[in-house]
């Protein structure tokens, strides 16, 4: 018998995912004698019969009676195991579903490749199916395939073929034309992680807003506050980059009492690879403040929450066989703090206020099913996903007067899972998938810290800056958040 490879005359056309393409016969089979020459053309079904001297070299294989398979100098050839010295063919090697089919292969580079009579590997009677590996070019590019065939005495059948769509990619033979339950696990698996950093960052948001920089405090006349300004947050493992535009209100009810909210606007995501959040939909929130006195010195009580809802795109990464999903979903984010605090004079210059605080937190993924396109037919339903923590915090804020105008602030302090709860990562669509689990390498102990100053431009405005670094709970993430802002009191 004898495969003959032809020069494709142009590249196909491929995306940047993998993809296998397999292709059947028209009926099943395509079937001729064992005097016949079966030509068919790796980039279709298509199948004919014609002498081998009649064949133009333009992207097809032959088949024959001789056992051997000819390919010209053009980069194509099977996988062999050896070549034949003293004559002018090599040895093919048949394979099995699973094998896999590569630049790590040995692959024939002389005339032809004795599959039968000459290489002596498979046998005509009785009736004998195997696969061949194979690698053709075009447009200068290897390509990887495989080709499926069976024989007797009498006749020899193509029954499949197949190549992967991307250049010098390798291929796993496999007549399975959707994606495998591991190869699809592998992704998810990714999928997995990428979330999690999503949901570190929700986190981060609500704990910042809350815990130390969005407030109002400085007052005139008419006892309201307003203060504008912008934050840029980075967090590690993945790596991710955010920032957003801060408007703060507050109002001074009495002299004990001062209340406010606040809008944080997302300008832009830089999210890791298959996560991609939208920017539409502030975060916000409110907050209520008692000072036992009016100089804001001794017991203080705070309670503070922040809601944020974002509309959230998935897109899996391609692992072998598996499909790149792409779905929408929406992500929703509440944070509630109830902190109490004490401040004191510490040599006249500085105001020291260790503080104690609760807070909850929720974060719900809805649930969602993937698209359905040409390249993804079997799209993944996901369940919804939840992560709900209650911690405990405490630590020392710092506010120390440098100059009559200038002031410096710094706090440190420890965070502590009193109780952490999150879902597993659940999806159906492919069999026999199994949850990701989405609460591995919590960290429950973590500490927090910030340093600032602020400058009184005149005696009702005030221009601050300050970072602020915490460790959050998923895969032992550190974040960093630069806020500067300009507040005036009115």
């Amino acid at each position: 018998m004898k495969f003959t490879s032809m020069i494709a005359l142009a590249l196909i056309s491929s995306n940047a995912f993998s993809a296998v393409n397999i292709f059947t016969p028209t009926g099943g089979a395509f079937t001729g004698t064992q005097s016949e020459t079966l030509y068919w053309d790796m980039l279709s079904n298509s199948a004919t019969k014609s002498s081998l001297a009649a064949i133009s070299y333009t992207g097809g294989f032959n088949l024959s009676d001789h056992g051997d398979f000819h390919h010209e100098a053009d980069g194509s050839g099977m996988v062999i195991s050896s070549e034949s010295s003293g004559e002018d063919f090599s040895i093919g090697v048949p394979l099995n579903i699973g094998d896999v089919v590569g630049s790590s292969r040995t692959f024939s580079t002389i005339g032809f490749t004795g599959t039968t009579d000459y290489g002596g590997t498979i046998t005509s009677s009785p009736a004998t199916t195997t696969y061949y590996g194979l690698k053709f070019s075009m447009g200068g590019a290897t390509y990887y395939g495989w080709v499926k065939f069976t024989e007797d005495a009498d006749t020899q059948s193509l029954l499949k073929w197949a190549y992967e769509s991307v250049a010098g990619t390798a291929i796993t033979i496999s007549e399975s034309t959707g994606p495998s339950a591991t190869d699809t696990q592998s992704s998810l698996y990714t999928l997995s992680k990428n979330l999690r950093s999503n949901f570190n960052y929700l986190l981060m948001s609500g704990n910042y807003a809350n815990m130390n920089t969005y407030d109002c405090n400085l007052f005139d006349k008419n006892n309201m506050c307003i203060s504008a300004g912008g934050r840029v947050t980075t967090i590690d493992n993945p790596s991710s980059h955010h920032s957003a535009a801060v408007v703060v209100l507050g109002h001074k009810i009495s002299p004990h009492i001062r209340i406010g909210g606040f809008l944080d606007q997302s300008v832009n995501h830089n999210m890791p690879s298959g996560v991609d959040m939208s920017n539409k939909n502030p975060m916000a929130g409110a907050f209520a403040v008692w000072n036992h006195q009016a100089d804001g010195l001794g017991l203080q009580m705070k309670l503070a929450n922040a809601y944020l809802d974002k509309d959230v795109t998935t897109s899996r990464a391609v692992v072998g066989t598996s499909e790149a999903g792409r779905g929408r979903t929406d992500l929703n984010t509440q944070s509630y703090v109830g902190e109490l605090s004490y401040a004191f004079n510490y040599q006249d210059s500085t105001i020291v206020r260790p503080y104690f605080a609760l807070r909850y937190t929720r974060i719900k993924q809805d649930g969602y099913t993937e698209d359905t396109t040409a390249s993804v037919t079997s799209p993944l339903t996901y369940a919804k996903l939840s992560d709900r923590s209650t911690s405990a915090l405490m630590g020392v804020k710092v506010n120390h007067a440098l100059t009559p105008k200038t002031n410096l602030t710094a706090s440190l302090g420890v965070e502590q899972d009193l109780d952490h709860k999150s879902d597993q990562l659940v999806a159906t669509g492919v069999s026999d998938l199994t949850s990701e689990n989405f609460y591995n390498n919590i960290r429950h102990t973590r500490p927090v810290a910030s340093v600032g100053a602020y400058y009184a431009v005149a005696k009702n405005q005030r221009l601050s800056g300050d970072i602020y670094y915490q460790q959050l709970p998923f895969q032992s993430t550190d974040s960093a958040t630069a806020y500067v802002n300009y507040t005036i009191g009115f």
